[in-house]
């Protein structure tokens, strides 16, 4: 799999992002990664660090931060404009049919929190027709691996991205993980899933082409929304400082 990067700062990014994790996940997680935080001190043996991580504590205050951040940025319910055919959305947007203002509170706590959150529209695959409504996938930072923006027709265009599932493919008597590449080739979004088999890439499947009333998308509906942009970007958590 080709990685992308704009600098090497970018390759911290996921340890960067396990820390907020952890952060805001609490005292108890924070614990059972103790080692990871907390250098152990030349002497202790593993008995005497285990209890020396015992005795710290842990103020949640990323955790709280977040919940009044996000609180301020949702003081006010959002002004949701649908043309009549899409309205049904706002009560089932999501991949699994939450609500539309559900999913924007996600993306508020994660934009927030970890800098970068993915949307992608997506679209039943069969049975549909002219009323099938399309849902939104969302990604978190972690989830999106890899991507790629080029200049098209004097326009920044994402090309490429690489998106981290929960699916599992069975390989043999393996469960493997699955990730998900978008690309943009000669002007036709196509989508194709594939797993790593020591490190090399193996296919699953044919590629995609969705069609909308059987016509290729010219574009890759995926948003990578940040706290700064609505552009493909790598950002600092911005909760990593605190």
């Amino acid at each position: 799999m080709t990685v992308y990067r704009y600098n090497s700062f970018l390759n911290h990014l996921p340890q960067m992002y396990r820390t907020v994790r952890d952060a805001l996940e609490g005292e108890l997680q924070m614990r059972s990664h103790g080692a990871v935080y907390v250098p152990r001190l030349d002497g202790l043996t593993s008995s005497q660090f285990d209890s020396y991580l015992l005795r710290g504590t842990w103020y949640g205050t990323p955790e709280m931060t977040l919940r009044a951040l996000s609180g301020l940025a949702l003081r006010k319910d959002p002004v949701i404009a649908l043309p009549e055919r899409l309205e049904p959305i706002k009560m089932s947007a999501g991949a699994d049919g939450a609500p539309l203002s559900i999913l924007i509170e996600e993306m508020v706590n994660e934009v927030i929190a970890m800098g970068r959150f993915g949307l992608l529209l997506d679209f039943p695959s069969a049975n549909t027709n002219a009323l099938t409504l399309p849902h939104i996938a969302t990604y978190r930072a972690e989830s999106i691996e890899d991507y790629r923006v080029e200049w098209i027709e004097g326009r920044l265009e994402l090309t490429r991205v690489v998106l981290a599932t929960d699916e599992k493919f069975m390989v043999g008597d393996v469960a493997v993980d699955v990730w998900m590449e978008l690309v943009l080739e000669d002007a036709v979004y196509k989508a194709r899933r594939f797993y790593l088999d020591k490190k090399e890439r193996v296919d699953i499947g044919d590629e995609i082409i969705p069609t909308v009333q059987g016509k290729a998308l010219n574009r890759i509906p995926f948003l990578m929304v940040s706290h700064k942009s609505l552009r493909p970007s790598d950002e600092t958590p911005p909760l990593f400082d605190l």
